[in-house]
C-alpha cells in the first residue's frame, strides 16, 4: 500500500513519524501548496493520503481513482470534501481526543490574560510607572476574580467539556449553548442569545459548518456583555474578523483571544496586525503540546493500523 502525507511538518519537526512510515510505503512531504494540480500530481497511485490542512477537494478526488481511504491528522475535517469521498466509498477518518490538555491550558491562559493583566502590570514595572508612585500596590488596572463569573461555552464535545471542568475548579459559572445537530444533549442546554447576554467569557469549541460559519457577526457582538471576552480555538471562519475589529475599536465588547484565522499564517497587510491591548493573537498553537502531538501520531497511528486489518475506526462520512 503505498501513502501519501502532504504536510507532514504540520506536526513538528521534533516529532516521530517513523513508526507511520513502517506501516505503509510512505512519502512525506514537508508541505504542500493547496493547488490542486499539485496536490493531484504528488497523489498519483496513492492508496491512502494524509493531510493536517491541505485541501482535499471533489477535483482531487475524481482524480485520483486509485485513493481508497483518507486520513486527516486533525480532528476538523473542513478541509475535505467528506459528502463527495462517501460517495465514492472513501472513508474520512479523523483524530480525536489528543489535543485536550494542551487546548484547556490555553484557553484558561486566556482568561487569565485578560482576568489578571498581568502584562500590563509587568510593564507597570520595567517603564517605572509603579517606581513613581507613592503606594505600595497599584489598583489599574482592575483585576476581577473567576469565582462567580459566567463562562459561555459553544460546543461541547470533548474539548468543551474539559474546559467547563477546569473553569469550575475556579469557581465560574458554566453554560452550555444550544448544539447546532439533533444529537441528544447530556446537559442543560441554554440559547444563543442568552448565553451572549449573560455571559462574562465565550469560548468556542464547536466545528465549522454552514451554521457555525461567521457566528459571532455585528449582530452578535451588540448582544453581548460590555466587559465579555471571546476566546477562538476552533475555526477562524466562526467569527467576521471585520465585525470583531469594530466591536473590539469601539468597545462594544471587552476583548478577544484568537488562535485560529480565516487565512493561515495571517497576511502582512491583516487587519488583526495591529497592537491592540484588548487583542491577544497566537498562531494556532492551543492545540499543539509536544505532549498533544504525540498523542496525536498514537490515534493516526490506530487509524490506520484498523485500515490495514480491513476496518474503519474514526471515520465522519461513512
Amino acid at each position: 500500500m503505498k501513502c501519501v502525507f502532504l504536510d507532514c511538518d504540520t506536526l513538528g519537526q521534533d516529532t516521530d513519524l517513523s513508526v507511520i512510515t513502517e506501516l505503509m510505503k510512505t512519502s512525506c512531504f514537508n508541505n504542500t501548496q493547496k493547488k490542486n494540480e499539485i496536490i493531484i500530481e504528488r497523489l498519483q497511485n496513492a492508496d491512502a493520503v494524509i493531510s493536517n490542512k491541505v485541501p482535499i477537494r471533489q477535483e482531487v478526488i475524481e482524480a485520483c481513482p486509485q485513493l481508497k481511504v483518507i486520513f486527516t491528522a486533525a480532528t476538523g475535517v473542513d478541509h475535505i470534501d467528506t459528502a463527495f469521498a462517501a460517495k465514492r466509498n472513501i472513508p474520512v477518518c479523523n483524530t480525536r481526543n489528543y489535543a485536550g490538555p494542551s487546548v484547556v491550558q490555553h484557553v484558561m491562559a486566556s482568561i487569565l490574560y485578560f482576568a489578571n493583566k498581568q502584562h500590563e502590570y509587568n510593564a507597570s514595572i520595567t517603564d517605572r510607572t509603579w517606581s513613581q508612585q507613592e503606594l505600595f500596590c497599584l489598583f489599574t488596572p482592575a483585576i476581577t476574580e473567576l469565582a462567580g463569573k459566567t463562562l459561555g461555552i459553544i460546543g461541547y464535545g470533548n474539548l468543551g467539556k474539559q474546559v467547563a471542568s477546569v473553569a469550575k475548579a475556579f469557581g465560574m459559572q458554566i453554560k452550555v449553548a444550544e448544539s447546532f445537530s439533533n444529537k441528544q444533549e447530556d446537559t442543560d442546554r441554554f440559547p444563543l442569545s442568552e448565553i451572549l447576554l449573560t455571559s462574562d467569557f465565550i469560548s468556542l469549541h464547536c466545528p465549522l459548518t454552514e451554521q457555525t460559519k461567521y457566528l459571532f457577526h455585528k449582530k452578535t457582538f451588540e448582544q453581548m456583555k460590555s466587559n465579555a471576552v471571546l476566546i477562538n480555538t476552533a475555526r477562524g471562519d466562526i467569527v467576521d474578523t471585520n465585525a470583531l475589529l469594530e466591536a473590539l475599536d469601539s468597545n462594544l465588547i471587552a476583548g478577544a483571544s484568537l488562535d485560529v484565522f480565516n487565512q493561515e499564517p495571517l497576511p502582512l497587510d491583516s487587519p488583526l496586525i495591529k497592537k491592540r491591548q484588548n487583542l491577544l493573537l497566537t498562531p494556532h498553537i492551543a492545540w499543539a503540546s509536544y505532549e498533544a502531538r504525540t498523542r496525536l501520531i498514537g490515534e493516526l497511528v490506530a487509524n490506520i493500523r484498523a485500515w490495514l486489518n480491513n476496518d474503519i475506526r474514526n471515520a465522519v462520512n461513512i
